[in-house]
C-alpha cells in the first residue's frame, strides 16, 4: 500500500483523501437519521405510555376508594356505606375494563417486542392485574357478608402492582424532562396511596363498636409512611409540584384531619392507659397481692402492694392531667381512685389485725372491699366507642384526597404534553436531517474541487519556506501564515517550534537563576561524591564558599551528632532506592553546631550508571527551637510555671518504677484549695490568678529537689514525695503545706485568708499507678474537707464508698435543679402573747423521685460548694414570693422570711440579688415590709465589707434583715451594731435545753436584754412545750415558732391552717 501511494502525484492523493472524508460523512449521517428514527419510535412509544398511566392513575383512584368503603362496611356491622360501596365498585370495574381494553395499552406492549425481556415483564406484571382482577369478585363476597377477611391488604397489594406497572412505563422513556414528571407523579401518588390507606383503617376503626389499639399502631406506621412521603416529595419535585402539595397540606380539610387524629390519639391513649391500670390491679397486682398478704401475710407481698399502689397513683394522676376528659370518663378514673385508696386503708387496717392474732376469715370479713364500680369504671375505659362519625370522616379525608387526584391528572397531561411535545420535534429533526444531508453531498462536491487546488499551491510555498530554514541559523525566520485553513495551521506550527526553542534557552537560564536565589541550599557532587557545584544559599548557611569545599566531600560539614550506622543507613538508601531524605545535624564553617533537613537524589545516566548527586538542605533550628516551646507549653502550666497534668502523669510512672526497683514508698499530697471559687467570684479571675501563682510559690519553696510539684488544673496542685522512709516525713510536710497556706496572701492591695485540704495516698499501699494513686489521694482530699477542711487525711478503702454516694447525690442534686424537685414548706412564726400568726419562715424541701424526701442538711451543703444554691436560691424567692402574695390576695397579711446563702448574697455580681428582689417584689406587688431576709453569723464574717454593702443595697428595699441560729457563732456585739440588722433569732439548741440548763437560760436572758437594749426583736426557734413558750414569754422575748404552734406546712394546707386560725378568732 505505501509503494502504491508513493507512486500518485500530490493532486491524486488530494482527491484521494478528499472522497474519504465524503464517503464517512455519508456514513455518519445515516447514523444519524437512523438515530433519529430511533427517536421519533421513542417519542411514539412514550406518548402510548402516557395514555396507559392516566388510566392506570384512574383505576388506582377507584380502588383507594373501594378499599376505604369495604374496610367501613366490614366494621360498621350494620349496612353502612353499602349503597356507596355498590355504587363505587361499579366505578372500579369499569375503571379496570377500559385500562385492560385500552387500544394504547396493546399498541404499547407492542412497540416493545424488540426488546423480549421488557415485553416479558410487562406481560407479567397485566397478567397479574388482571388476575387480582378476577380474584377480586371473591374478596368482594367476603365483603358482602361483613367477614374478616384480607379485603384491606388484597387492595393494597393490587395499588402496589399498578404502580409497579407505573414505575415500569418511567423506565421506558429516555427524556430527563418526562422521567422527571414521572418521579414527580409516583411521589405523589404514593402520598396519596398512604392518605387513602389511612382513611381506610380509620374508617373501618371508627365503624367498629369499640376502638382496636392494635389497629391505630397499624395507622401509626402508615402515617410515617406519609410523612416520608411528603418529604420525599417536597424535596425533589418541581416548585409548582411542591407547592401545590404546600397548598393541600394547609388547606382547611388536612388541617380538620389532623385535629382528628389528635383526638383519636388522646382517646387510644386513655384506653392503653386503662390496660396498664387492669395489669397493676390483675393477677400479679394489686388486688391478687392484697389477697396474698390476707392469706399469708408475708412482707414481699405488702411491698409489691405498696409499689403497685404507687405506679397506679402515678398514672391516675396522669390521666386526670389530660385535656378533654369527658365528665363520664373522670368519674370513671375518680371511683378508680377512690376503690385504688379504699385498699390502700385497708392493708394498713389489716397489718394491724394481723398484730391482734385475728383469723384469716375475721381479718377479711373486716377489710373485704366492694372493687364492682371499680371494675365497672375501668371497662368503660377500655372499652370505647370511638367519638368520631366515620362518615364525617370519610368526608374530610376525601378532599385532599381528591386534590392529589387531581395534581396526578395534571402531572400526568404534563407528561403527554411533553410526550406530543418530543413526537413532533423528532419528526422535524428526521425530516430536517434527510434535507440537510442532501445539500451538504452537493456541497462538499464542489468545495473538495477548489480545496484541491488551493492545497497543491500552498504546500508548494511551505515547502520552499522550510527549505530556506535550513539555511538560517539564527532561528529568527519565521514562515508566512496565510489564511486560517490546515495549511496556515502547518505554517503557524513551525513557527511555534522556532518559540518552543527560544523558550527552552529561556528555561535553562531560570533553571540557573533558580540554583543561584533560592533560599535552600543546594550541592552537586560527581559520581565519586566530590562537591562540583554550591549555590550561594549553601555558603550563607553553612560559611563556606565553593573555592573551600570544591573537589572535596560533603563530609567537610560532620559535625559528630550522628552515628556510623546513621551514614551507612543513608548511603543503603542512595543505592537501593536513589534517593534519601531526613533530619541531621551539621556544622557551620565557625564551628556551629545546626539541624537541617536534607534530600539527596541520585542522578544516573541512559544506561544506569550514577553521574552526580544532587543535595538540597534547608537549615531549621527556628522549626526546633518551635517544636521546644510546644513541648513546654504542653508539659507546663502557663498561670504557675509549675508542671502541668502530663507531665505530673510521666513523673508519677516514673518514680513509682524507681520505687519498685529500690524498695521504698512514694507519697502523693492531693492539694485543694479551700472555697478558691468563693474567693474568685467575689474578687475576679485576675486576683484568683495572683493568688495560684503565690500558691505556687509556696508550694515550691517547701520542697527539696528530689521531690515534685504540679498544677493539675483550677485550684488542685499535687506534691510528689518519691524518698519516704517513715510515715512522719509525710505528716510533716502536710502541716507544713497547710501552715503555709493559712497565712495572708497579699494580692492587689488586699490580705486573702485561704486555707487548703490535702488528701495522701502512700505507694505501694494505696496503689500501684498513676490513676489509682491520684483517684484516691483526690478521695482523701474530699474527706479532709468533709472533716471541717484546713487538715489532711490519709486514704482509706472506707472513704471511697463515702465519696461515692456523695457524688451521687451531687449529681442527683443537679439533676433534681433542671427538673425542679423541690417544694416549699412553711412554719408560723407566732406572737408570743398571743399565738397570732405574724409570719412565716420558708423552708426548701426535696422530694426525690427515688429515694424520697431529703433533708436539707444533706444537700444544702452541697449545693453552697458547688454553686448550685444560686439558682435554687432563686427558685425559692420565686416560689415563696408567688405564695406569699396568693395568701396576700386571700386577706392574710403576713409577712415571709427567706434564708439566703452567703454565695447568692455576695456573688460575683453584687447588685443581681438586689435587682432579683426588686423585681420579684414588683411582679407579685408585694410590699418590702412583708419580706424579711435571713442570714447567719458566719456571713457576717466572712467578708465584712462585701456583706456590709449587699445588706445596706437590700435594706434600702425596705426589707428587713434577720440574724439566723444567733449563739451558735462569734455573736459580736459590734457585727449587731455595725450591720443593719432587724431581728436575732434565738437558735433552737439553746431553747432546748433552757429549762435543764441554768447556763443556756441565762445565755437566753442576756440575748433578750441585748436584743431589746438595741431595739431589736427576737424571735425564738424550736418551742415544743408551753414550759418553753411561758419562760420566753417572762423573759419578753417577741415571737417564736417550733412544733408547739405547727409543723412546716405545705402552701396548701398553711392557707387551710390560717382560715381556721381566723375562724376561731372570729368565733371568740
Amino acid at each position: 500500500m505505501p509503494s502504491v501511494l508513493n507512486r500518485l502525484s500530490l493532486k491524486q492523493k488530494l482527491i484521494l483523501f478528499a472522497t474519504m472524508p465524503m464517503l464517512l460523512l455519508a456514513l455518519l449521517g445515516s447514523i444519524g437519521m437512523l438515530h433519529l428514527f430511533d427517536q421519533y419510535q421513542q417519542a411514539q412509544r412514550n406518548t402510548l405510555s402516557i395514555e396507559v398511566s392516566r388510566e392506570v392513575s384512574q383505576l388506582i383512584f377507584e380502588l383507594q376508594k373501594e378499599r376505604g368503603l369495604s374496610v367501613g362496611y366490614i366494621s360498621s356491622h350494620e349496612g353502612k356505606y353499602l349503597t356507596d360501596l355498590n355504587r363505587q365498585r361499579k366505578r372500579t370495574y369499569a375503571q379496570l375494563h377500559t385500562l385492560l381494553q385500552s387500544p394504547a395499552l396493546e399498541a404499547f406492549v407492542q412497540t416493545l417486542e424488540t426488546d423480549h425481556s421488557q415485553s416479558q415483564i410487562l406481560r407479567e406484571n397485566l397478567q397479574v392485574i388482571e388476575t387480582s382482577g378476577h380474584k377480586m369478585a371473591t374478596i368482594r363476597l367476603g365483603v358482602d357478608q361483613q367477614q374478616k377477611n384480607e379485603a384491606f391488604r388484597f387492595y393494597s397489594e393490587y395499588i402496589h402492582q399498578l404502580l409497579m406497572l407505573l414505575s415500569q412505563l418511567e423506565i421506558q422513556t429516555e427524556d430527563a424532562q418526562q422521567t422527571k414528571a414521572y418521579e414527580d407523579l409516583l411521589n405523589v401518588l404514593a402520598i396519596q396511596e398512604t392518605a387513602a390507606k389511612e382513611r381506610g383503617l380509620m374508617n373501618g376503626m371508627l365503624s367498629a363498636q369499640y376502638l382496636d389499639t392494635k389497629a391505630f399502631i397499624m395507622i401509626k406506621s402508615i402515617q410515617h409512611l406519609q410523612a416520608q412521603a411528603i418529604t420525599k416529595t417536597l424535596l425533589t419535585a418541581d416548585t409548582p409540584n411542591r407547592r401545590q402539595i404546600r397548598e393541600i397540606l394547609a388547606s382547611s380539610a388536612s388541617q380538620q384531619v389532623l385535629r382528628v387524629r389528635a383526638q383519636l390519639e388522646s382517646q387510644i391513649h386513655i384506653i392503653e392507659q386503662a390496660y396498664k391500670i387492669s395489669k397493676l390491679l390483675g393477677y400479679g397486682g394489686l388486688i391478687h397481692d392484697f389477697k396474698n398478704y390476707l392469706l399469708r401475710g408475708e412482707q414481699r407481698y405488702l411491698a409489691r402492694f405498696n409499689r403497685n399502689i404507687n405506679q397506679l397513683k402515678f398514672k391516675l394522676t396522669e390521666l386526670k392531667k389530660l385535656d378533654g376528659l369527658s365528665p363520664v370518663k373522670l368519674a370513671a378514673i375518680i371511683n378508680i381512685d377512690e376503690t385504688i385508696d379504699n385498699y390502700h386503708q385497708q392493708i394498713n387496717k389489716l397489718q394491724r389485725l394481723k398484730l391482734q392474732g385475728l383469723s384469716i376469715k375475721e381479718q377479711d370479713s373486716l377489710v373485704r372491699v366492694d372493687d364492682k364500680l371499680m371494675l365497672e369504671s375501668l371497662a368503660s375505659l377500655q372499652f370505647q366507642a370511638p367519638e368520631i362519625d366515620s362518615k364525617f370522616y370519610w368526608e374530610i379525608t376525601g378532599a385532599p384526597i381528591d386534590k392529589l387526584h387531581s395534581l396526578s391528572n395534571k402531572l400526568t397531561d404534563k407528561i403527554a404534553r411533553l410526550g406530543y411535545q418530543q413526537q413532533k420535534v423528532s419528526i422535524s429533526y428526521l425530516a430536517l436531517g434527510i434535507v440537510a444531508a442532501l445539500i451538504n453531498l452537493i456541497l462538499l462536491f464542489i468545495i473538495g474541487r477548489s480545496m484541491i487546488s488551493n492545497l497543491v499551491d500552498n504546500i508548494s510555498l511551505i515547502a520552499k519556506d522550510m527549505q530556506r530554514m535550513t539555511l538560517d541559523p539564527s532561528l529568527e525566520l519565521k514562515v508566512p501564515v496565510r489564511g486560517k485553513d490546515e495549511i496556515a495551521q502547518l505554517s503557524h506550527s513551525l513557527n511555534l517550534m522556532l518559540e518552543e526553542r527560544c523558550k527552552a534557552n529561556r528555561q535553562l537560564n531560570l533553571a540557573a537563576a533558580v540554583f543561584e536565589y533560592s533560599s535552600e541550599g543546594i550541592v552537586v557532587t560527581d559520581a565519586d561524591n566530590h562537591i562540583e557545584l554550591v549555590n550561594p544559599a549553601f555558603t550563607q548557611i553553612t560559611g563556606y564558599s565553593l573555592e573551600d569545599v570544591k573537589g572535596k566531600s560533603p563530609s567537610v560539614l560532620n559535625s559528630q551528632q550522628q552515628t556510623r550506622d546513621f551514614y551507612d543507613e543513608m548511603w543503603q538508601s542512595l543505592q537501593t532506592e536513589g534517593k534519601w531524605q531526613g533530619e541531621i545535624w551539621n556544622k557551620r564553617k565557625n564551628g556551629q553546631v545546626y539541624p537541617e533537613y536534607l534530600a539527596i537524589t541520585v542522578v544516573k545516566d541512559d544506561v544506569g550508571q550514577i553521574v552526580q548527586h544532587i543535595g538540597l538542605f534547608l537549615d531549621i533550628s527556628n522549626r526546633k527551637q518551635y517544636e521546644q516551646d510546644i513541648w513546654y507549653k504542653t508539659h507546663y502550666d502557663l498561670l504557675t510555671k509549675l508542671p502541668n497534668r502530663s507531665l505530673y502523669t510521666i513523673k508519677v510512672q516514673q518514680e513509682v518504677t524507681m520505687a519498685q526497683e529500690n524498695n521504698r514508698q512514694v507519697a502523693l499530697l492531693f492539694i485543694n484549695l479551700d472555697r478558691f471559687k468563693y474567693t474568685n467570684d467575689i474578687y475576679g479571675h485576675g486576683v484568683g490568678n495572683e493568688l495560684l501563682r503565690q500558691v505556687a510559690s509556696r508550694l515550691k519553696s517547701l520542697v527539696n529537689k528530689h521531690d515534685f510539684v504540679a498544677r493539675l488544673g483550677g485550684d488542685e496542685f499535687v506534691i510528689i514525695l518519691p524518698r519516704i522512709r517513715r510515715q512522719h516525713q509525710v505528716q510533716a510536710i502536710a502541716n507544713k503545706v497547710n501552715a503555709r497556706l493559712a497565712s495572708s496572701f497579699e494580692v492587689g492591695g488586699d490580705d486573702l485568708m485561704i486555707s487548703a485540704s490535702i488528701g495522701i495516698s502512700l505507694f505501694p499501699e494505696n496503689g500501684s499507678s498513676e490513676e489509682l494513686l491520684t483517684r484516691n489521694a483526690e478521695t482523701a482530699m474530699y474527706q479532709a474537707k468533709n472533716d471541717g477542711r484546713n487538715n489532711y487525711r490519709y486514704y482509706s478503702s472506707e472513704m471511697n464508698e463515702h465519696i461515692l454516694e456523695r457524688i451521687q447525690l451531687e449529681q442527683r442534686l443537679r439533676q433534681a435543679v433542671i427538673r425542679q424537685e423541690f417544694c416549699l414548706h412553711y412554719q408560723p412564726i407566732v406572737n408570743l402573747d398571743d399565738r397570732t400568726i405574724t409570719g412565716v419562715e420558708a423552708l426548701i424541701r426535696w422530694q426525690d423521685p427515688k429515694f424520697g424526701m431529703i433533708a436539707p442538711d444533706m444537700f444544702i451543703p452541697i449545693a453552697e460548694e458547688t454553686g448550685l444554691i444560686e439558682p435554687i436560691g432563686e427558685w425559692v424567692l420565686q416560689q415563696a414570693l408567688t405564695d406569699l402574695a396568693h395568701w396576700h390576695r386571700l386577706g392574710f397579711k403576713i409577712s415571709m422570711a427567706i434564708n439566703v446563702s452567703g454565695r447568692q448574697l455576695l456573688g460575683q455580681n453584687k447588685t443581681s440579688f438586689k435587682c432579683l428582689l426588686k423585681a420579684l417584689l414588683k411582679k407579685n406587688d408585694i410590699q418590702p415590709q412583708y419580706l424579711h431576709i435571713e442570714i447567719t453569723e458566719s456571713m457576717l464574717m466572712d467578708d465584712t465589707e462585701q456583706c456590709m454593702t449587699a445588706l445596706e443595697s437590700i435594706r434600702s428595699l425596705g426589707l428587713d434583715i434577720y440574724i439566723d441560729d444567733f449563739g451558735t457563732g462569734y455573736s459580736s456585739l459590734s457585727y449587731l451594731k455595725r450591720f443593719p440588722i432587724a431581728v436575732i433569732k434565738i437558735d433552737k439548741s439553746f431553747i432546748d435545753n433552757m429549762l435543764e440548763r441554768e447556763s443556756d437560760a441565762k445565755l437566753i436572758k442576756a440575748i433578750v436584754m441585748m436584743g431589746q437594749s438595741l431595739e431589736l426583736k427576737l424571735v425564738a426557734e424550736g418551742i415544743e412545750t408551753h414550759a418553753q413558750w411561758q419562760m420566753l414569754q417572762a423573759l419578753g422575748c417577741d415571737f417564736g415558732q417550733g412544733y408547739l404552734f405547727s409543723h412546716p406546712l405545705p402552701a396548701q394546707e398553711l392557707a387551710s391552717y390560717l382560715h381556721q386560725q381566723a375562724l376561731s378568732r372570729a368565733i371568740s
